[in-house]
């Protein structure tokens, strides 16, 4: 569990030479890890209250002597820490040797960011959703949670877009606790146009206030977490997190919703183009469509050669097709136009899905 912790207390003046602070040291860092399953160096200075440069001076040793793997999975992201063997000896754990860090790591990370902030916030405690699982509670575990014997808190950590039915009953939910007097976070990456594409603030915010109607619940707050550029984001580092209230919007539920049903808060389509060439030197435009900053649809796009007058659509979804046109018809044309049709179907789609 992570805890408020106070500056890092100096050892001279606590009684304890170097080594005995080293040692205490290491063993902070590997229970740690040993709780968390894999940890990177940055989290894990906020759940131990070690200093950045400790967490890298210790790890370091540890790695040097096979205690712990010490390894660079995400890019610039930083370090990420497990077990071994005779680490896990030293606190009674388990080997981390067959532990695979998960491409969700990102979503783990900003939730313990997230908590620890909000601890502070609120001077209390915080458990992060491994720590669940390292007690083997079974079932969906939550992102984490505060823990205050004054307070009940409920946190939601949002990073990829949820719609649909699962973002109905997350709200439901927190609409629920929150009228019980529960005090509810919904903490997302922000701004939009900085993180992905998804506009998290507008999506939470209609989605419970559709769930709230006229009512409001100043249990709910909202948790900006603050990125400064893309590079920040992809690395998984906020700048820094506010809370703010649930804003007070007029006839959200009505305003939800244009006239054909269909959602505009998800209307947010997006092309990646990737032009190349065959060896024939046949132009194809290998197309991905993103909807609200996630993949949708993905597509291939041949223009139609001296031989073989109709351009292609080879898609996903739909299968080859081949679609009648102009022999004349120029190929940046066919390829706008099916733009169009791909982007019409995945709106009947979601028309479909919202009714």
């Amino acid at each position: 569990m992570g805890k408020i912790i106070d500056p890092v207390t100096n050892g001279h003046a606590a009684g304890k030479n170097g080594q005995e602070l080293g040692i205490e040291n290491e063993l902070k860092m590997l229970e740690c890890i040993k709780i968390q399953g894999w940890i990177r160096e940055h989290e894990l200075h906020l759940i131990t209250g070690m200093s950045s440069y400790t967490v890298g001076q210790v790890s370091r040793r540890l790695a040097d002597k096979n205690q712990i793997y010490r390894e660079r999975f995400a890019g610039n992201a930083g370090y990420f820490l497990r077990l071994r063997a005779a680490g896990a000896e030293r606190v009674d754990g388990k080997s981390g040797k067959d532990i695979c860090i998960p491409a969700s790591w990102p979503h783990h990370a900003l939730a313990i960011q997230s908590l620890h902030y909000l601890a502070g916030v609120n001077q209390c405690d915080y458990e992060t959703e491994a720590s669940f699982r390292h007690r083997h509670q079974s079932g969906k575990l939550p992102d984490g949670r505060l823990v205050s014997d004054k307070v009940e808190f409920n946190f939601e950590q949002e990073r990829s877009r949820k719609s649909g039915e699962a973002l109905q009953n997350q709200s439901q939910n927190i609409v629920r606790l929150a009228a019980g007097g529960t005090i509810c976070y919904v903490a997302y990456p922000y701004p939009a146009s900085i993180c992905g594409g998804i506009n998290h603030e507008l999506r939470q915010t209609n989605s419970i206030m559709k769930q709230l109607g006229s009512a409001g619940s100043e249990n709910i707050k909202l948790v900006r977490c603050n990125f400064d550029s893309r590079l920040a984001y992809q690395n998984m580092h906020a700048i820094k997190f506010e809370v703010i209230d649930l804003p007070v919007m007029e006839d959200t539920a009505a305003s939800v919703k244009d006239q054909s049903g269909f959602d505009p808060q998800i209307n947010e389509f997006h092309w990646e183009m990737n032009p190349y060439r065959e060896s024939n030197n046949q132009q194809c435009i290998r197309a991905i469509l993103f909807l609200d900053g996630g993949i949708c649809h993905e597509c291939t796009f041949t223009e139609g050669m001296a031989y073989d007058d109709d351009h292609w659509l080879q898609s996903d979804y739909l299968g080859w097709d081949m679609t009648p046109n102009d022999k004349n018809q120029p190929f940046d044309d066919f390829v706008r136009e099916q733009q169009k049709r791909i982007e019409n179907q995945v709106k009947d789609k979601l028309e479909r899905d919202i009714s």
